[in-house]
């Protein structure tokens, strides 16, 4: 979403070039003038920034994970209040977290869940849950049989699930 900076991410996984559980830095995959889809991105040290400007700053890492593994971020929400969706993939399926979203902004979840977004689904639940200009350590939890998200050590999202019913 609009205003906020991602710092290094990590998550322990196995793409073909890694062994197993080690964990791989994301953000050293990223390359801020061919991996945004929208909006402007810079890379330095261990920040990833998105410029305030459009409303919907997007990003892919060109990563594809393991089976299971955890996304760990630290967030802080520098200017706007709109929502950061997390892309995530679950047997193969891409779908998103989205903290303070949807319409109102202050709706976490998981989206789509059989076809339904978080606020609409049994992930919703209201927030908001990151506080401006403090930061936020996320814990993305992907696992055969569910997700898990926390925020600031909070479980915000505990969803048990196949992974056929996100997209």
């Amino acid at each position: 979403g609009r205003g906020f900076r991602a710092a290094r991410t990590r998550t322990p996984g196995t793409p073909s070039s890694t062994a197993p559980g080690k964990p791989v830095d994301l953000l050293s995959l990223v390359d801020a003038k061919e991996d945004p889809v929208a909006g402007s991105w810079q890379v330095s040290g261990t920040k990833l920034r998105s410029r305030a400007g459009i409303h919907w700053h997007r990003v892919q890492i060109p990563y594809i994970p393991p089976e299971e593994y955890d996304l760990i971020l630290a967030v802080e929400r520098k200017s706007g209040t709109n929502c950061l969706d997390i892309g995530l993939v679950s047997g193969g399926r891409p779908f998103v977290v989205e903290l303070d979203g949807r319409i109102t902004n202050d709706v976490c979840g998981l989206a789509l869940i059989d076809g339904l977004y978080s606020d609409q689904n049994e992930t919703g639940v209201k927030g908001p849950v990151l506080a401006p200009s403090q930061p936020s350590v996320i814990l993305c939890s992907v696992r055969k049989g569910g997700v898990s998200v926390t925020v600031g050590g909070e479980k915000i999202i505990d969803w048990k699930g196949a992974s056929n019913r996100v997209s």
